[in-house]
């Protein structure tokens, strides 16, 4: 294939990925909003159609560009640090509901020395497993699917089983061919789900196996090279589920503007959209905003340009997250969005889980006080404030649905906390150096996410003060002795207490 004819093939790639995903935004957006509206009777169960057919629709478009990109060039791949454990809870949680509605058991299951982090592209990881997963589902009518988390020295391992119709021994070799459906099963779909898994696989240098029998299951395996990472720098990657502030919607589209104003209200967060990258300049000129959503194609200056102008004025203070909500969704296209200063990319159409997702990871609740939470902590600390840690646990084991994922990132934050504290024990009245200033932002948000808000109120003075004071070290070692204990006794009593 030439260069040119290549080009040209991504252009029109990227023209219909674009037209598709407009409007079926829109349509699953809104349906999902009348499902969230007081409905009953006719009404709703129309609603539910809509929403089922959008949802159907949309994997259906995912699969088709995401094997149309794969054709014409290998996929891009990003390795980082991740957890495992909680990519393939949250993917199992995800699906949990589809598995339920279909009267199957889902059940995830870990191998003792699966590392807390591991280096890898988590987000073709976690495509691997959502693919296997799903497929799982769809072709099991009785009985369970079953997940299973593996690990040697270089290598994290799934395995898929399922208790569905099986595949003929004469279709194994061609099972992963593009088109490919399972005879006799009745399973509606593109048939490009296993092919995209194969191509990804391919790409990460791993390996995929199937073994099935006919009317008892099968069983997918893949291998993907994603090596132990250090835990101690390493950063957990659950988010607080407790956003808060203010967001700014960038976005032509009077649809997508009272969608997108509908979903963060239903997130409890502010929010005010504006149609164009020069009403967004206006406005930040004038107003402060906690995030902002920018969708790309805008009239007049676009939202790669808009960010572009928006980061080089300092309209926004650095920490402000810029998040793209486009329906350009390429691997070169978020290439392009981070390289204009953005922070991350959403892909149209985007479900309130999306959204709710995207705002947990870039927002949480203000701790950094400006003189009201920090100033009234005191040095009173005997005690849990509010009952934080424990209310935060539970909510954590209720968010994720796994005690055990919640243990694992307890021991995290206690084995990080003696490094990240160490790094904050410096001479009275001496100038704060950037390491500790570091170490006291990355504590801070750890320990709200664990529900030690005095400890976060705490680091969050430190990481702003100039020099630190003889008090301020004494409250943080006591605040710290203080959690340190709390978390300890939970471990103890077991943490589904």
């Amino acid at each position: 294939m030439t260069e040119q004819s290549t080009s040209s093939d991504e252009a029109f790639m990227a023209a219909v990925s674009h037209e598709l995903r407009g409007p079926l935004h829109a349509f699953l957006g809104l349906s999902e909003l009348l499902l969230n509206s007081d409905l009953s009777g006719d009404d709703r169960r129309i609603a539910e159609s809509l929403y089922d057919e959008a949802s159907s629709m949309r994997v259906l478009v995912d699969d088709v560009i995401t094997y149309a990109e794969f054709s014409s060039t290998a996929p891009t791949l990003e390795i980082e640090p991740f957890a495992p454990r909680t990519l393939v809870t949250a993917i199992a949680d995800r699906l949990r509901p589809k598995a339920e509605e279909a009267g199957l058991a889902l059940l995830v299951d870990f191998a003792p020395d699966v590392p807390l982090r591991a280096m890898g592209d988590s987000v073709r990881f976690g495509q691997v497993v959502h693919n296997l997963i799903s497929n799982a589902i769809r072709y099991t009518q009785i009985g369970s699917v079953q997940v299973t988390l593996t690990s040697d020295a270089e290598n994290l391992s799934v395995h898929v089983r399922d208790s569905g119709v099986g595949i003929d021994p004469a279709h194994l070799e061609t099972i992963f061919d593009p088109f490919i459906r399972v005879e006799g099963s009745g399973v509606e779909g593109t048939g490009l789900g296993l092919a995209i898994v194969r191509r990804i696989v391919d790409a990460m240098d791993g390996t995929i196996s199937v073994d099935s029998t006919v009317g008892v299951g099968s069983v997918f395996a893949f291998s993907l090279p994603c090596a132990a990472a250090d835990s101690v720098e390493s950063e957990c990657v659950i988010a607080p589920n407790n956003a808060s502030g203010t967001v700014l919607v960038v976005e032509d589209s009077e649809i997508n503007r009272t969608l997108a104003l509908k979903q963060l209200e239903l997130l409890g967060l502010g929010a005010v959209a504006v149609e164009s990258g020069e009403r967004a300049l206006a406005f930040l000129e004038e107003e402060r905003v906690d995030l902002v959503l920018m969708d790309w194609n805008l009239p007049g200056a676009n939202g790669i340009e808009t960010t572009r102008v928006i980061r080089a004025r300092g309209l926004v203070a650095p920490d402000v997250p810029v998040i793209a909500m486009t329906a350009n969704v390429l691997a070169g296209d978020r290439v392009a969005c981070l390289e204009a200063g953005m922070n991350d990319h959403l892909g149209k159409p985007v479900s309130l889980d999306d959204m709710s997702t995207m705002m947990t990871r870039w927002l949480s609740r203000d701790i950094t006080g400006e003189g009201n939470e920090i100033a009234d902590f005191g040095d009173d600390c005997d005690g849990d404030s509010d009952g934080g840690i424990h209310t935060a646990i539970e909510a954590l084991i209720d968010d994720l649905g796994d005690a055990e994922t919640v243990r694992i990132v307890i021991e995290t934050y206690l084995a990080e906390l003696g490094s990240r504290a160490a790094l904050l024990t410096v001479e009275t009245d001496d100038q704060i150096d950037d390491e500790s200033r570091r170490a006291a932002h990355t504590l801070k948000s750890t320990s709200a996410l664990i529900g030690a808000d005095r400890l976060a109120g705490l680091c969050a003075e430190f990481e702003q003060a100039a020099v630190v004071s003889e008090t301020l070290q004494a409250r943080l070692a006591k605040e710290i002795s203080h959690v340190k204990a709390e978390l300890h006794e939970r471990l103890e009593m077991g943490i589904a207490s």
